[in-house]
This record gives C-alpha cells, sequence and structure tokens, in this order.
C-alpha cells in the first residue's frame, strides 16, 4: 500500500518534518515566555528593612553567605531566571547591611571579575522567564539611595 519513499519526494518529507519541529520548539519557548511575562512577579518586599524601617543586624556569615549567592545567580547565562529569595533576602535587608553585603561583594568577587556588584547588576539581563525585569531597577533604585552608584 505504502511505497518507499525515493529522491526529491525523499528530502521534501524529511524537510517538511524538520521545518514542523522547528516551528513547534519556537512556538513552544514564545508561548512559554509570554505566560512567564504575565505571572505577578515573586519579588516580595516586606515593609520593614527594604521600607526604611529597622531590621536586625545579621552575622559576617550570613554577609558572606548572601554575597556568595548572589554572585551564583548572576554568574553564568541564568538562561531559566534569578533566584528571587537571594534578591528577597537582600532587598529586605536595612541600609547598612546591604552596605555590608556590597562590600563584601566587591572585595570578594571584584578583583577576579573587574565588576562591582553594581556593575553587575547593571550588565545582567534576563530571557523574560522570571522576575528579573522588575527586580533590577528595585536594586539599582536601592544603590542609588546609598550612593553605591
Amino acid at each position: 500500500m505504502f511505497k518507499a519513499l525515493t529522491g526529491t519526494t525523499k528530502y521534501l518529507v524529511i524537510g517538511g518534518v524538520v521545518l514542523v519541529l522547528i516551528l513547534g520548539v519556537g512556538l513552544l519557548i514564545y508561548f512559554s515566555g509570554k505566560s512567564a511575562g504575565k505571572k505577578k512577579s515573586t519579588l516580595n518586599l516586606s515593609s520593614g528593612a527594604g521600607a526604611g524601617g529597622e531590621a536586625p543586624t545579621i552575622s559576617e556569615s550570613e554577609v558572606r553567605t548572601l554575597a556568595q549567592k548572589l554572585f551564583s545567580d548572576m554568574e553564568g547565562a541564568n538562561f531559566w531566571g534569578h533566584n528571587a529569595d537571594a534578591w528577597n533576602s537582600f532587598l529586605s535587608l536595612s541600609d547598612t547591611d546591604v552596605t555590608r553585603v556590597y562590600n563584601e561583594f566587591n572585595s570578594k568577587y571584584q578583583k577576579e571579575t573587574s565588576q562591582s556588584l553594581v556593575q553587575w547588576v547593571e550588565s545582567e539581563t534576563t530571557t523574560g522567564l522570571d522576575s528579573w525585569d522588575s527586580i533590577k531597577p528595585i536594586v539599582q533604585q536601592r544603590f542609588a539611595k546609598l550612593k553605591l552608584i
């Protein structure tokens, strides 16, 4: 009933299958990005420290850990998104603690990368699959408020 495909027909069928697969993957990426863009941000600023209230001072080990988490989050391609928990923690700190994390990040990573935390944030991009577009301006405003820019 079915004959084996030969010659030009064989290449047309293979080309058609490849085209359908490419379109399918493209549409999948497009719609997943579009739906991710409609989701609400996972950024959760409390009305406490990040908004000018008082917050407990974090320990030196917590400062080091948070600086490391921020570096790990921004290092590499970040195709699947950013660590919102790390940024929520950072943004909920008091001004003093934000400056401590900033200084720790710079003392640890600026030597090897030639970029400060401010420069890392400014150069960071997103694929649109996370809430970075809403987090980045808030972080930059906080840096400006503290005159770290």
